[in-house]
């Protein structure tokens, strides 16, 4: 049996051990699970992570609270994340994933939140190729373009935006891999691009650009040179009466000398005759 020496010595070893425990387990921090957590802003191959801040008790020193992301169980993170927001990238498209957050002071890691689910987009579709123009007239003007293959989103329904200097001109899609834009201004040179737009509403990447000049109207008059120079159709050179544009010569700036004019476009004639 022991002493009554020796027992006091277990016993007060006892309490300070106890003491100790109690001391080092009251340092540990104690986290609550984030709260809120939400995936945003969803693209092909990332989604945003959003959640509200943990709380700690059982500690009164000051430090700073991490966190650590999840996807699937397995941790997302390289370095602990000190804001309440966290992108994700390297996802596929079109796929679901579910995240869920726990907080950390680098040693303790606290309850996993609840999980928070989000689909990525499918993939951006790919630029149409072989874009061009043709059927001008002179308020009118034909854009061509090959068809774009599906992205993956399980359907083949793809239609088309048409863009005019970057403004769209279809009111509704396009389906067929041609439109004609209209309203346009004789004799003037334009500039398209086409877009697909997947079965989700997603447009993909614009085309290059093709580009066209409407016609030019064809319209004669028939005045004395004097006219021509007066109405703004030619202009006088010395004696001589010069058609604008092409600055050929109409002969003598009296009234006496009549020429025809052919406007090819808008300020440019041309001595001739139309049909």
């Amino acid at each position: 049996m022991f002493s009554n020496t020796v027992r006091s010595l277990l016993r007060a070893c006892l309490a300070i051990a106890a003491l100790s425990a109690s001391a080092f387990c009251a340092a540990q921090p104690v986290f609550s699970a984030p709260t809120q957590v939400t995936a945003t802003s969803p693209t092909a191959s990332s989604m945003a992570i959003h959640w509200n801040p943990s709380y700690v008790t059982g500690i009164t020193s000051t430090f700073t609270i991490g966190y650590n992301i999840y996807r699937s169980g397995t941790r997302v993170n390289s370095g602990t994340v000190y804001t309440t927001s966290y992108t994700d990238y390297g996802l596929a498209p079109a796929t679901q994933y579910a995240w869920t957050v726990a907080a950390t002071d680098g040693a303790t890691v606290g309850p996993l939140s609840a999980a928070a689910t989000g689909t990525t987009l499918a993939q951006p579709l790919a630029a149409p190729t072989g874009v061009s123009t043709s059927n001008a007239t002179t308020r009118t003007m034909q854009i061509s373009w090959n068809a774009v293959a599906s992205n993956g989103t399980g359907t083949f329904s793809i239609s088309y935006n048409v863009y005019r200097a970057g403004n769209k001109v279809n009111a509704l899609p396009v389906y067929p891999t041609s439109f004609t834009d209209s309203n346009l201004t004789p004799a003037t040179a334009y500039s398209w691009t086409v877009a697909a737009v997947d079965a989700n509403g997603v447009q993909g990447a614009m085309s290059a650009n093709a580009g066209g000049t409407t016609q030019a109207v064809s319209a004669c008059t028939t005045a004395s040179n004097n006219d021509h120079i007066l109405f703004g159709r030619a202009h006088k050179s010395g004696n001589k009466a010069l058609a604008n544009g092409s600055n050929q010569n109409m002969g003598s700036a009296s009234a006496g000398t009549i020429t025809t004019l052919k406007m090819i476009s808008a300020n440019y004639y041309v001595i001739g005759t139309c049909p």
